[in-house]
């Protein structure tokens, strides 16, 4: 979005009011040309594989946006997490990052990767939308292929049932090349393990989708939640309609 001579840039911003710090969000309703039917159907795995570049940090969200390396959305590691807390809020008085108040919320690893990232500073510039899985963050048709073509090698999850009958899942997602992805974890309630780990599988298919790949491998270590799933069960078990729901986000983007 930043060679604003280009004939699809002004295509963008144009019919869809994209600017170089604003990513607009489309309505599933809307109709038009055939290009325009094209853009709204590849439209999710476009906002899947945009991130910011934080410069001044007056645009980023802290937890709703895409801006440390290798990492989704930090508030899908975080339960309540405000949308529109901006990066800045980290900043301590020293201008440096204040990572000592978010020790025990998110995991070392995603730590880390902040602490890489400078500080915003208003010389700078704005912050920037710029290619998520590229390293100068430049689109190109290239990129977008191996977006289309994007591939989980594994969703690993798991879940557990504690001795008060609380159940809890929780998984990672990788890459094609084993690289993390996301982290997902999750309360499910009172009930019994496979339950539990139905809610696993359906909560590591979900995100997976909503992250754009179009072929996902899912590894749990139930062999009966698997054979639930892959053989079915009557609609009187207690774990029909989540069975369901599970093959109905498996079909949905076939």
């Amino acid at each position: 979005m930043h060679s604003q001579n280009s004939l699809w840039v002004k295509l963008f911003q144009s019919n869809y009011k994209w600017g170089v710090n604003v990513v607009p969000c489309l309505d599933g309703r809307r109709t038009g040309s055939n290009l325009c039917q094209g853009v709204k159907a590849y439209w999710p795995l476009l906002e899947n594989n945009i991130a910011w570049k934080v410069n001044n940090g007056h645009f980023v969200a802290f937890w709703k946006d895409v801006w440390v390396s290798n990492t989704d959305r930090l508030r899908l590691l975080v339960d309540g997490a405000s949308a529109i807390t901006q990066v800045g809020t980290f900043i301590n008085e020293n201008k440096v990052w204040d990572l000592q108040s978010l020790i025990g919320t998110l995991p070392d690893l995603v730590l880390d990767r902040i602490q890489a990232i400078p500080t915003p500073r208003d010389e700078y510039g704005d912050d920037v939308i710029v290619w998520h899985d590229s390293t100068e963050g430049n689109f190109s048709l290239k990129q977008a292929y191996l977006a289309i073509t994007a591939t989980v090698d594994s969703v690993n999850c798991d879940a557990i049932v504690q001795m008060n009958g609380k159940a809890t899942c929780g998984g990672l997602v990788r890459g094609d090349d084993a690289h993390f992805i996301c982290g997902f974890a999750t309360y499910v309630g009172i009930c019994h393990i496979t339950h539990a780990e139905l809610w696993d599988i359906y909560s590591g298919l979900k995100i997976s989708l909503d992250q754009g790949f179009l072929s996902i491998i899912i590894e749990n270590g139930s062999k009966l939640a698997i054979d639930l799933i892959n053989f079915g069960c009557l609609e009187s078990h207690s774990s029909y309609n989540l069975i369901k729901q599970i093959k109905d986000l498996a079909n949905a983007k076939k």
